[in-house]
């Protein structure tokens, strides 16, 4: 979740498939220039990568996705322009 009014991002693992007796909910500080934030995430069946700003920050984050797993979420307080791309890897 974004919240410019407050300068932060979070980051909610807990549909992940991890332990409820871990920390599942990580926010953290950014820097919203111009008002605009940039993320880039980076996600597989395991992992989760965040790049805030064009790396000006990086987080990652270990998943453990449920194989009936059919969605991602995202949500934010205010406007937002998501633009998604998707690629499927093939190993030979």
């Amino acid at each position: 979740m974004c919240r410019p009014d407050k300068g932060t991002v979070a980051v909610d693992r807990s549909s992940s498939g991890l332990p409820d007796t871990i920390l599942n909910r990580r926010t953290f500080s950014v820097r919203f220039p111009e008002g605009k934030l940039k993320l880039r995430l980076l996600l597989d069946r395991y992992s989760l990568e965040l790049f805030v700003n064009d790396g000006e920050q990086a987080a990652t984050f270990v998943v453990f996705s449920p194989e009936e797993a059919d969605g991602v979420s995202f949500s934010a307080a205010g406007s937002l322009l998501l633009d998604v791309d998707k690629y499927d890897l093939e190993f030979t």
